[in-house]
């Protein structure tokens, strides 16, 4: 097939709206699927190890990452939580080992923040309870909080 029968045959699939893509391995076994609106990934994807056990689950809205992405090892356990807003690292972001949390970082609109021992909880409790969509209620929760 040449490339421009290809790239219309694929303009056609995007067309269709809304259209579920799954990519699968040589042996059959689906390796990821996604739902495109307008060409574009919205909604979850997710991707499977070649045993079929799910290896990551990233939201998307307008095709770039919003929300918790989840990642799993083979053996089934939780890798990381990463909170992203619009492509951008944002919210809290946890590795695991152990299934017990070995590191967290947390990030603010792609920058990372480092917080002073004394107010690290607040803080953390904050970047929890934010919503891109609804701002004020993380803030009105933390700043009820009494400070030390």
């Amino acid at each position: 097939m040449s490339f421009i029968r290809f790239q219309e045959e694929l303009e056609d699939i995007m067309t269709y709206d809304p259209a579920t893509f799954i990519n699968y391995y040589e042996d059959g076994q689906i390796k990821s699927e996604s739902t495109r609106v307008n060409g574009l990934c919205q909604g979850e994807l997710r991707v499977w190890y070649r045993d079929g056990k799910l290896k990551a689950s990233i939201p998307f809205k307008d095709n770039l990452a919003h929300g918790i992405e989840k990642c799993w090892g083979k053996n089934g356990s939780l890798k990381s939580e990463k909170s992203f807003e619009m492509g951008i690292p944002h919210g809290i972001h946890k590795w695991y080992k152990y299934n017990k949390v070995s590191e967290t970082k947390y990030f603010w609109h792609g920058v990372e923040v480092v917080f002073d021992p004394q107010h690290a909880s607040l803080m953390a409790d904050f970047l929890e309870n934010y919503n891109a969509d609804h701002p004020s209620a993380a803030q009105a929760k933390v700043l009820n909080r009494k400070l030390d």
